[in-house]
């Protein structure tokens, strides 16, 4: 027997044994390439005003925008609420590229992005008469508006572009984000995205799941049944068999 023969030979009886081997521990562990989990979407609307739910799986974010006018005084902004099972990240927005997941603090209730507000009111300076030696004149009364106080209030104010970080409940938490535009009380929900796997953290502006699956058995793959690799391996036994003997 060459050296070549031998080394095949030892191939396919290690082979066979490598086989039954792994039968007989209850099957062959194969990897499993992670699989995105990532749901993505955009509102092609553009740019929108009074009230607007954003439904992402079972969670939903509403905006609202709100306009108020009685001179001098106004106010036009933006708000956004969870429904139940919702909750969001208060507080100024965030940058791309940020991880959302638990370790935020997250609440309920309504926040507001951004208002833009004056406040004041209107006067009346009533009418007079003034005269002279000769002729007599009448001043009408007018109304005038009076500006106590004006500015930009809300969470948003320093940045009216970023993502809102957000989870709801679905046997686990679900995380997300939406790019949100915002400018008084008009709103555009650029994108949004999140995770269909219960309590993975997810990426501000990203479209690349962070969900890694776990190594499965082979009763979970789709591989041989174990009567063929059986059959496999006698094979390839027997041939090993059949070639020492025939040298």
């Amino acid at each position: 027997m060459t050296k070549l023969s031998q080394n095949q030979d030892s191939f396919l009886w290690n082979s066979s044994k490598l086989i039954a081997g792994s039968l007989a521990l209850g099957g062959v562990l194969f990897p499993q390439i992670a699989t995105a989990t990532l749901v993505t979407g955009n509102d092609p609307a553009g740019f929108r005003t009074g009230t607007f739910a954003l439904d992402f799986g079972s969670g939903q974010l509403t905006f609202n925008g709100t306009t108020y006018n009685s001179n001098p005084a106004y106010s036009y902004k933006t708000d956004v609420s969870g429904s139940a099972g919702t909750e969001f990240i208060w507080g100024p927005a965030f940058s791309a590229n940020a991880l959302i997941d638990a370790s935020d603090s997250y609440s309920t209730g309504t926040e507001n992005l951004v208002d833009r507000w004056q406040t004041g009111y209107m006067a009346y300076q009533p009418g007079y008469s003034s005269c002279g030696r000769y002729s007599c004149w009448y001043y009408p009364g007018y109304s005038y508006s009076v500006v106590t106080g004006n500015g930009t209030t809300g969470a948003w104010t320093n940045n009216s572009h970023g993502y809102l970080g957000f989870r709801f409940q679905d046997s686990g938490w679900h995380y997300g984000w939406a790019e949100v535009t915002v400018s008084d009380q008009y709103f555009d929900i650029d994108s949004w995205a999140f995770e269909s796997a219960a309590d993975v953290g997810i990426v501000t502006g990203s479209n690349v799941s962070l969900y890694v699956a776990p190594p499965v058995t082979q009763s979970d793959q789709n591989v041989p049944e174990p009567g063929t690799l059986a059959l496999l391996a006698l094979g390839m036994a027997g041939l090993a068999a059949f070639r020492a003997r025939k040298v």
